[in-house]
């Protein structure tokens, strides 16, 4: 596999992940929103993908 094609295939797999956690989110009512982002992983996990929250 070639850089260009890792790179290309990393970047669908990360947009992919930001896509469902935002969705997940934005369907949460925001006093869970408020709970999940009291947990300190998902806070991270959130941060890594670029989740606006």
């Amino acid at each position: 596999m070639k850089k260009a094609e890792l790179n290309k295939k990393t970047e669908t797999v990360i947009s992919e992940a930001k896509e469902a956690l935002q969705t997940v989110y934005d369907a949460l009512n925001s006093g869970q929103q408020k709970k999940v982002l009291k947990d300190e992983a998902v806070k991270v996990l959130f941060d890594r993908y670029g989740v606006e929250y």
